[in-house]
């Protein structure tokens, strides 16, 4: 999967979500009963970022670029319905996920 520059530039920047109990999402694998998928969510003033925390640092899955006219937790409920559909489709996860 390939990135923009710009979006790797401002990786830097990105913070963990501003909730207290809230770093991601988790959702039950609609193929595999019992089964969930975790994806850790990040933002910045430009972008909402997607993937798995490891040792190494972020695995950038996908990303969302911010738009003014939304708030952050619409940007976030625009994310997780990406990541609900690619589950239960069976499809990789958009690298640009559009509102």
């Amino acid at each position: 999967m390939k990135f923009p520059k710009e979006v790797i530039q401002d990786l830097e920047s990105a913070k963990p979500l501003p909730y207290s109990t809230v770093s991601g999402f988790e959702i039950e694998d609609p193929h595999n009963e019992g089964e969930y998928i975790f994806y850790d969510v990040f933002y910045s003033d430009k972008y909402i970022f997607v993937g798995g925390v490891c040792n190494t640092g972020l695995l950038l899955d996908a990303y969302l670029e911010r738009d003014e006219a939304f708030s952050l937790d619409e940007e976030l409920e625009a994310v997780l319905e990406a990541i609900q559909d690619s589950a239960f489709y069976k499809e990789e996860l958009p690298t640009e996920i559009c509102m």
